[in-house]
Parts: structure tokens; sequence; C-alpha cells
């Protein structure tokens, strides 16, 4: 009996001349091993919420890993959905718009992490960065996962 696949629902970000890509750094905290070093840089993304649609749950899970709203009236170009790994597919938007020079970072979904030398709890944000990219840098650093949907945008003519 096969098990089925979960929806990830991200948005990703550009702008034309030159082509720039905005990008978020996972801390590591959901990877399957973790290292204590941050994780790959990719779109914002999260697991479907329920009682949302697809597109409402990528921007609400853009938000909580960026701190910054999207206006959903934006002009969005949906990319559809594609398989990401065995056990989860992709749906994805793009939006020819990025965050302002000074706009403030701020994740509010993490886990707390117990640290024995200090016998303190810290949170770990699930992001704990972000960056704009040239589009030849954001194809040499974002997650191999992702790279088609760089690929993609730039085939369907989203730029």
């Amino acid at each position: 009996m096969s098990e089925e696949k979960r929806t990830t629902c991200g948005i990703l970000l550009y702008d034309l001349d030159p082509l720039r890509v905005f990008l978020v750094r996972e801390s590591g905290v959901y990877q399957d091993h973790f290292t204590g070093e941050p994780g790959n840089w990719g779109i914002p993304k999260g697991g479907l919420k329920k009682g949302k649609t697809a597109f409402e749950t990528a921007l609400c899970e853009f938000q909580e890993e960026t701190g910054i709203p999207l206006d959903p009236d934006a002009p969005f170009d949906d990319l559809g959905l594609h398989p990401y790994n065995r056990h989860k597919d992709i749906h994805a938007w793009t939006l020819r718009w990025l965050p302002p020079a000074g706009s403030k970072f701020v994740c509010s979904t993490g886990r707390k992490r117990f640290n024995p030398k200090t016998e303190e709890n810290k949170f770990i944000g699930e992001v704990i960065d972000w960056r704009i990219f040239t589009g030849e840098e954001a194809m040499q650093v974002i997650n191999r996962r992702q790279l088609f949907l760089l690929k993609h945008m730039i085939a369907s003519g989203s730029p």
C-alpha cells in the first residue's frame, strides 16, 4: 500500500534587468540529520494547511518564514504542482517583486533546542536569513530539489 504524497506550497520572488531572486536559508532544525550548520537556500514554503487552499498556504508560509506580508491580489504566476521528492509534491507561484532594502526579517516558526552546556532552551527559527541573489548565483545555491522552479520560471516566460 503506497502512502499518499503531501503537498508543500511556496512562493518564488524575482525581479528583472538583471534577473534577481529572493531566497531564504533554512536553519537546519527540520532537516533529517541536524548538524548544527545552516541548511539550504530555497523558497519560503511549507505543508498544505488544513482548511486553506494551496495559494493561501503559500502566502501564510511566506509571512511566517520572513515576516513580510504579500498582497494576495498581486499578479502571481502559478507554476503548478510538481513532484518534489518521494514523499511530497510542490505547488509554487512566482511574483515579480523584491522586498525593499532594509526590510526586517522575522521568522515566527521554529523549535526550541536544549543546550546541555548552558542548560537553556534556545529558539531556533525555521529560517535564519534571506538574501537577494543574481539569477546565476541563485542557480548555484538553491536547494537542488528546487532548481527546476527557477528553470521552469525562466522557460515559462515569467521573467
